[in-house]
């Protein structure tokens, strides 16, 4: 079976979390935990527990390293042996009572802590002999995610020796790769030794298109499909590097006004503006509102107008603060629409690369009915850590205990495995989304103005962006994710305890909202419009 026949015949809850992606360690457990429990109460449903199976083994292969995987699979393993004697053998290494000893835990602990220096230096005091503990590897990496420090983090890998079950060598691999040095990963790739591991495919295709080794890159991405034919993030992988839709930029086809409404970020603002002003002319124009700020922000706005001349084709400034979705409404309802085809809402705090438009067109060429273009957004501080990518619709599980919802009260999930994931080119695919972040999102202005505007609802801010996709969505235009344009963020996605509180009090308005008659269309639709995309990139992807 290829790939969107394995989809249609599975239950829809597993479905859509498949067709979303087929990566990432804990939404591969997650996925595959599902499918074993519905083969447990299914008829005939061989097929289904074995795939379930697959997908746990290629979460261990992710992170071999993760308690609860290595737990189900040994459990597993007791009832229905599939493992081969190689795997069988790492599972057991890994949970052996020598695993994962004192220092490993130290490291952690002091990383979760933030006292980077103290767990490195707790590591750099030991005897290569603690390196015995792959846990303590795995430990080093996750210190180096957290503080940033890949070469630190590289530098004390690289001091240890011999790496009996490759757990070391695949954690040294992570950190060159993120260290900047994809030829160097792609060794340690290579030196892990798991045959057969399409995690290792991937990751050694991620150096090779990091390398400009593209054909190469697909072929691995082919190997990894022909070992399990479910993987859907390698297929839109491969399909982008084979067909150039991964190389590809045009321009935007008409005129564009970028919308920046902000407030109280001066110094955020004038970079962003700084980032902007090279790339403006006659076709795209930028228009900003300052949403009352009380600091240097129409000084700041005052001095670029100056500058930008007719590149600025207009400001204002509100007495009040009216919240990102009125500002949103406001900007929509500018008489100087008129003369764009598209408008763009920008975050006074986004940095977008040189030639970010060329992205946004070819998304435009390639899907042009969609009701919303968005990108990548990665942390300014870290771009190897991923904000936000395309965000997928499906089932509800159980209600975020964050949002103290009572169960049973949310109406759909959101699915978005990329929030504040490591980039490894994971998300390097052009594809439909149910919705794409607003930090950076493209619209046609036909379908900004006509459309239904931004609730106020969820004034001062969070998950209008969301509501407003998901509305756009209901009435069948998709929103597109253009993963080859990463846009830089200066604000981190942690929230205060004030924004944490608003965003639950805005998930209790948007269930409200989207009742489950409503959220199972849209979740219909988005699923929908994954299928169809896939069969397309798939067929393409064959004749290539």
């Amino acid at each position: 079976m290829n790939t969107v026949e394995i989809l249609r015949a599975l239950p829809e809850t597993i479905r859509l979390r498949l067709a979303a992606a087929s990566h990432g360690s804990a939404h591969l457990a997650g996925t595959g935990m599902r499918c074993v429990q519905l083969a447990a109460t299914e008829p005939d449903s061989r097929d289904l527990l074995d795939l379930g199976l697959d997908m746990v083994m290629a979460a261990f292969e992710a992170d071999p390293l993760e308690r609860r995987t290595l737990d189900f699979l040994a459990a597993t393993q007791a009832r229905y042996p599939f493992l081969d004697p190689t795997r069988h053998a790492l599972v057991n290494m890994l949970r052996a009572p020598g695993c994962n000893g004192p220092l490993a835990r130290a490291v952690s602990g002091l990383a979760r802590a933030r006292r980077y220096e103290e767990a490195f230096d707790a590591v750099e005091l030991q005897a290569s002999a603690a390196f015995d503990d792959p846990f303590l590897s795995g430990a080093l990496v996750r210190l180096a995610r957290r503080s940033g420090q890949w070469e630190r983090g590289r530098a004390l890998l690289e001091k240890q020796g011999g790496d009996e079950i490759g757990v070391r060598t695949l954690m040294l691999a992570d950190c060159r790769f993120q260290a900047g040095d994809p030829q160097a990963a792609l060794r340690a790739y290579e030196a892990v030794g798991w045959n057969g591991s399409t995690h290792l495919l991937g990751r050694r295709a991620a150096c090779l298109a990091r390398l400009g080794r593209k054909a190469e890159a697909v072929a691995l991405h082919r190997e990894a499909l022909a070992l399990r034919p479910w993987l859907t993030t390698n297929l839109l992988l491969a399909h982008d590097l084979a067909s150039g839709w991964a190389d590809e930029r045009r321009p935007i086809p008409g005129r564009t006004l970028l919308l920046c409404y902000t407030w109280n970020k001066a110094e955020l603002l004038h970079a962003t503006l700084e980032t902007l002003a090279p790339e403006l002319s006659r076709d795209m124009r930028l228009f900003v509102l300052d949403n009352g700020s009380t600091d240097q922000t129409p000084d700041v706005i005052a001095a670029f107008a100056e500058r930008l001349g007719e590149n600025m084709a207009g400001h204002i400034r509100l007495p009040v603060n009216i919240g990102a979705p009125a500002a949103r409404n406001w900007l929509l309802s500018l008489p100087e629409l008129a003369g764009y085809d598209f408008v763009a809402f920008i975050d006074d705090d986004a940095l977008p690369p040189t030639g970010f438009a060329e992205y946004f067109g070819a998304a435009v060429a390639r899907y042009p009915e969609a009701g919303a273009y968005g990108c990548k957004i990665v942390d300014v501080q870290r771009p190897e850590r991923v904000q936000h990518a395309d965000i997928q619709l499906v089932p509800p599980g159980r209600s975020p205990a964050a949002f103290d919802l009572p169960e049973g009260f949310a109406t759909m999930r959101l699915l978005e495995p990329g929030r504040n994931e490591m980039d490894f080119g994971q998300y390097d695919y052009l594809r439909p989304a149910a919705s794409v972040t607003g930090c950076f999102h493209l619209f046609r202005t036909e379908t900004a103005v006509s459309g239904p505007g931004f609730g106020l609802r969820f004034s001062p801010s969070q998950l209008d962006d969301l509501d407003h996709d998901l509305e756009l969505l209901e009435n069948g235009k998709t929103a597109v994710f253009q993963g080859h344009l990463a846009v830089n963020h200066v604000r981190s996605t942690g929230l205060s305890g004030d924004a944490q509180g608003r965003l639950a009090g805005n998930a209790h308005k948007l269930y409200r909202k989207w009742t489950r008659e409503r959220a199972q269309k849209v979740k219909r639709l988005a699923g929908q419009a994954l299928l169809e995309d896939l069969t397309v990139r798939e067929r393409e992807l064959r004749d290539a």
